[in-house]
């Protein structure tokens, strides 16, 4: 979901998200929320409270064939919130993280039930057809054919994904309010009894053993398929004044895709009404807290867009990792509902917040996320987060085809994406041009651009230009504002709350005549900063990928489990056999000099050229 596809930002679908948009302005919205480009490493992140790189799970996406996943060493969401107090899980939409072996499968990481699709996302949303053209529909481990009856769900009115997450969500809810009430040994007055144990193995009985001295709580996972590609609305709807609404300032001719996004998530919009209604008609809102965030920016090919954000999914511009993320709670301080959180937040930082803030715990050690619940919920001034890594990566292309993993640890070919927090002081202003976007501007309404500034580092990546939705308003951005800093391998230096739209690359300044001694040397202090955060995670934090070649024989093992995908591999191996014992990715040092020179080529002369450095 991109920066433009949601309504509070959306200058072209904003009827898509109404409900969505209310629920954001009346919560907490997060302006500097950050993911990753891709899926599988923002869902790793997410589950586990740490970065991607430090797990083995930076590269690529999770494919039908794919034999890597989250290593068991690293418990996940749903397994820190059982071992604190009396939790009922479940998982509804798309897993990703790992299914070749079946431990790694949702049911056996946590959640008591699951109704998933292992990876990707539907080539067709009403047929479930996945990764590889292979069905990927499973409730637990049960396969489910087109029109099967499901547990919790009485009448299947559609078989589009979307219809089946949001009946599954909303029987779980309801069997967890109606067992809250006592009502564990008879299921007969119940709604969504399909028969004698499917609502045991939505919501188990035995946690309802103890409801009046240890009331378990709900912890429910939905990760909806839509609006990934490729995209499409049940038969039909096309034709209703709904679609025909919300897709009225998209123009079908030019981007049929984004009409049929516009549509997409008006019926996950509506799915949120659903779900909302159901916890406040079963009296569990007012102890409920709520989190929609996107896994990474909109794919501008599938219909996705994030304008006026630069780049797109698989970038590493704010358009493909400043997603839209908002908390909604009656537990949040009323005077700061429908304020915004300016603080860094990363995916990370989801699991120390509400495995551990949220429920009153103090954060253990080993987490690379960070605790943001007293902050953000009391209004308070500190800042949890001074940096991230929004992305580190050592494999290409080139690595991939030819199978190497570990082994190819380069810093001349890796990939990467850093952020650093600073309250700023006059020198540092001095380095942004008067002409830059004020605080004025909607990105930053309310915020003092005086008092923060956040500078990103980007290397290695290809350039991008700003993509636009299905219109082009005047006197936007036509170009880049200043020429970019070359030839420089793709390295970028951004100031991203005066400069939201990265159109000032500031490496450019350390080219120029005209930018004084003083100025370069601020310039070269920031640089410095970034590259002992590098230091650091690529020598200490990051591990060598989990990430193989395809194994094709699986799809033969998936043809006799009748064309669904499943595991196939019974023997897990966790892949723990990093070359350093602290689990380092080299163990040789990461020479500052070194890394300049292989990042950013000929600018080194300019940083360790300067004698009043």
């Amino acid at each position: 979901l991109g920066y433009n596809d949601i309504g509070y930002n959306s200058f072209d679908i904003s009827a898509s998200s109404p409900y969505m948009t209310t629920a954001a302005k009346s919560g907490i919205i997060l302006s500097s929320y950050y993911t990753y480009s891709q899926c599988t490493p923002t869902r790793s992140s997410l589950l586990t409270g740490m970065y991607s790189s430090s797990i083995g799970l930076q590269h690529d996406c999770i494919t039908s064939c794919d034999p890597f996943g989250v290593p068991l060493t690293y418990p996940m969401f749903p397994e820190y919130l059982k071992s604190y107090r009396n939790y009922v899980t479940a998982m509804v939409g798309k897993w990703d993280v790992g299914h070749y072996n079946q431990l790694l499968w949702p049911t056996k990481r946590g959640f008591d039930s699951s109704l998933h699709l292992s990876c990707y996302g539907y080539l067709e949303y009403t047929q479930h057809i996945g990764s590889g053209g292979f069905h990927d529909l499973h409730d637990g481990f049960v396969n489910v054919k087109i029109g099967d009856k499901i547990r919790g769900i009485d009448v299947i009115e559609s078989d589009y994904s979307t219809s089946l997450f949001i009946q599954r969500s909303i029987a779980i809810i309801k069997q967890h309010a109606f067992k809250l009430k006592g009502n564990i040994d008879d299921d007969s007055t119940d709604d969504n009894n399909d028969d004698d144990d499917s609502t045991d193995l939505l919501v188990p009985t035995s946690k309802y053993s103890k409801v009046v001295s240890d009331p378990p709580g709900l912890f429910l996972y939905i990760a909806w398929n839509a609006v990934h590609t490729s995209l499409s609305v049940p038969q039909g709807y096309n034709l209703t004044n709904e679609y025909i609404e919300v897709t009225k300032s998209v123009d079908k001719d030019y981007n049929p895709d984004r009409a049929l996004l516009a549509g997409a998530l008006k019926i996950v919009d509506n799915g949120f009404k659903s779900i909302l209604d159901t916890l406040s008609s079963t009296d569990l809102f007012s102890n409920t807290v709520i989190v929609v965030a996107s896994d990474n920016g909109g794919s501008v090919d599938d219909g996705g867009n994030n304008y006026p954000l630069r780049g797109g999914k698989k970038t590493n511009f704010q358009g493909g990792i400043n997603v839209p993320a908002f908390i909604y709670s009656p537990l949040i301080n009323s005077n700061i509902r429908g304020s915004v959180y300016y603080g860094l937040f990363h995916v990370s930082d989801w699991l120390p917040t509400l495995a551990f803030g949220l429920q009153g715990r103090k954060l253990s050690n080993g987490f690379d996320g960070l605790d943001h619940w007293s902050t953000i919920t009391e209004g308070l001034t500190d800042i949890v987060r001074s940096n991230m890594v929004c992305s580190l990566d050592y494999l290409t292309e080139s690595s991939e085809n030819k199978g190497v993993t570990s082994s190819a640890a380069s810093i001349s070919e890796t990939t990467g994406c850093f952020l650093q927090q600073y309250n700023t002081n006059t020198d540092f202003d001095d380095l942004h041009n008067d002409d830059m976007i004020s605080s004025e501007d909607y990105l930053n309404a309310g915020l003092d651009s005086d008092i923060l500034r956040i500078y990103k580092f980007i290397w290695n990546q290809e350039f991008i230009n700003w993509l636009y939705p299905s219109f082009s308003p005047e006197n936007f951005i036509n170009a880049t504002r200043y020429p970019e800093a070359s030839p420089r391998s793709g390295a970028y230096l951004f100031e991203v709350i005066s400069d939201p739209y990265e159109r000032n690359n500031l490496l450019w300044k350390l080219d120029s005549e005209q930018t004084s001694v003083e100025m370069k040397a601020l310039l070269n202090k920031i640089l410095l900063n970034f590259f002992d955060m590098f230091c650091y995670e690529y020598s200490t934090k990051m591990v060598p990928s989990l990430w193989k070649q395809k194994q094709s024989y699986a799809k033969s093992i998936f043809t006799n489990n009748d064309d669904f995908i499943t595991y196939w591999i019974d023997d897990l191996v966790e892949d723990s056999d990093y070359s350093n014992s602290d689990g380092s990715i080299n163990g040789a040092d990461c020479i500052q000099e070194e890394v300049l020179e292989l990042i950013l080529k000929d600018t080194t002369k300019h940083i360790f050229g300067n004698d009043d450095f």
